[in-house]
């Protein structure tokens, strides 16, 4: 699960580094801005560099006996093959000449503004992860297809059911990981229905300053609130995702409540009404077909009303 961590390194210092940079009133509009643009195209390129890999675990999760005994191994094997050639990061998707640049900006541009913040150790991997990493970002994909090609290599009927779970696990593991980084995205560019991030940095940054925090809670496990006792639906909920082998989602949901729990800004009223939309997220998911577009749109409307609380 190395890559699974890493994956979560680069989140917490994509998170560190907008919160200290909005939570310092020194640094000024016009270079938090700068900064905050520069976190974006980090997620950009993330998400480019994950998204086929995430598309293929979903393959490994839907392998029958059936597959074992026909060619759809070797299709497999020929999509590893694909993402493992350097040539297609360097010219199709470019990621490599996107990282340098990346590098290159936040030499020029980013470091000057953070390193006067004197906290730059919650974030000084992140340079590490951009620079050229021919890379480390793409060392972190090499590494993901790698894990798939050892278990497709030893692929048989009695080795499926561990194949199927392993592969479950990992897609949920990236899933939460590239929802939470384009989420923080669409706050930055405001794509979620209320005013962005970028727009606050002129208009009020004391709400931009509780906006990144409340986001810092959702993102990591921090957030001390006692634990779901009395709460017996939400229990329910979350046993049954926990039996469906979803409990990396489980855990999700465990977070987005104690936020709730834990916000300042809302009224009880208000409280229950978000458990209730948590509880109906966890519920669609457990469903054999569940709803995707249903999901997401009470999942982001959930991200939404959390983000835009004062």
């Amino acid at each position: 699960m190395k890559n699974e961590e890493e994956i979560q390194t680069l989140i917490s210092q994509v998170q560190a580094m907008a919160e200290s940079v909005v939570t310092d009133r020194s640094i000024s509009s016009s270079d938090l801005r700068r900064v905050l643009k520069f976190l974006t195209k980090v997620v950009q390129v993330v998400d480019q560099a994950f998204e086929d890999v995430y598309a293929t675990l979903f393959e490994f999760q839907l392998l029958t006996a059936e597959d074992i005994n026909s060619g759809r191994l070797k299709d497999l094997r020929k999509e590893l093959a694909l993402l493992h050639a350097q040539d297609r990061y360097r010219d199709a998707e470019q990621i490599c000449s996107r990282l340098h640049g990346l590098s290159e900006q936040y030499m020029q541009h980013i470091e000057p503004i953070v390193e006067k913040l004197g906290n730059s150790g919650q974030w000084n991997k992140l340079f590490y992860l951009l620079d050229e990493r021919e890379g480390h970002i793409i060392y972190m994909v090499d590494q993901a297809v790698r894990e798939l090609e050892q278990m497709l290599s030893s692929a048989d009927e009695f080795s499926l059911s561990s194949i199927k779970s392993t592969a479950t696990k990992k897609t949920n593991t990236i899933r939460v990981s590239l929802i939470k980084l384009q989420s923080l995205k669409d706050q930055i560019l405001g794509l979620s229905g209320d005013a962005g991030f970028l727009e606050l940095t002129e208009t009020d940054r004391s709400s931009l300053e509780r906006q990144v925090i409340i986001m810092g809670d959702i993102f990591s496990r921090n957030t001390n609130v006692g634990g779901i006792q009395n709460l017996g639906k939400f229990n329910d909920v979350i046993n049954s995702l926990n039996a469906v082998g979803r409990k990396e989602f489980a855990n999700i949901l465990i977070d987005l409540k104690k936020v709730v729990m834990a916000s300042q800004y809302l009224s009880d009223e208000e409280k229950q009404e978000l458990l209730e939309v948590i509880e109906e997220i966890g519920e669609e998911a457990v469903k054999h077909k569940p709803n995707k577009t249903k999901h997401k749109m009470l999942y982001d409307g959930l991200l939404a009303t959390l983000f835009s609380e004062s």
